[in-house]
């Protein structure tokens, strides 16, 4: 088994992060249409990541809570609303999209930036 160099470590973050963010555009780019997509760009694509991701986890919060209703009736199982009708998103890119938090970031780093420009 190879065991990772010194400083090396601090590079499994960043490509994870590369990889996650990866992910969030092909599950963004499958949602949008072809040619919005071309004109979401910089933080109104950050933005609408953003409100999938409260979405995701408020449908997930939702759904959580309605677990305990339903042990005491019959009735049909909740659905997420992102994994059915025309967003079709599967169960892990939900999942992916309720865990993403890199609007903050990318939003601060923008706000530092335009204070020093000011």
């Amino acid at each position: 088994m190879n065991q990772p160099e010194k400083g090396t470590s601090s590079n499994r973050p960043t490509s994870l992060n590369l990889e996650m963010k990866s992910c969030l555009f092909d599950i963004i780019q499958s949602i949008i249409p072809s040619r919005s997509y071309m004109t979401m760009k910089g933080d109104a694509f950050y933005e609408y990541l953003s409100s999938l991701g409260h979405i995701a986890r408020s449908e997930a919060s939702r759904l959580s809570a309605s677990i305990d209703k339903i042990k005491c009736r019959r009735t049909r199982a909740s659905r997420n609303y992102l994994s059915y009708g025309s967003l079709m998103l599967s169960p892990e890119e939900v999942s992916l999209l309720g865990w993403s938090n890199i609007y903050p970031k990318t939003l601060s780093q923008s706000m530092d930036n335009t204070d020093k420009t000011s």
